[in-house]
């Protein structure tokens, strides 16, 4: 009697854990899919801010301010 207690009962568990892995493996799924969600959320409010920031100046252009190079020959070294 007691050994069929315990077959049942090692049944039992082995069956609470199947469930365990079953539903182990569901969350995982869920994780996955939350973070490619995250992703694409991420992406689409930077994409959001970057056409709702206002437009730069373009670099590279000379302002008043910067002075330029002189369009001469270079000077020889030493003043020789």
């Amino acid at each position: 009697m007691r050994v069929g207690g315990l077959e049942t009962t090692l049944q039992s568990v082995t069956s609470d854990v199947a469930g365990v892995k079953q539903d182990v493996s569901g969350v995982k799924q869920d994780v996955s899919d939350m973070r490619h969600d995250f992703g694409a959320t991420r992406e689409a409010i930077n994409q959001l801010l970057q056409t709702l920031r206002p437009p730069q100046a373009p670099t590279g252009q000379a302002s008043d301010h910067q002075p330029q190079a002189p369009t001469g020959q270079p000077n020889p070294p030493n003043g020789i």
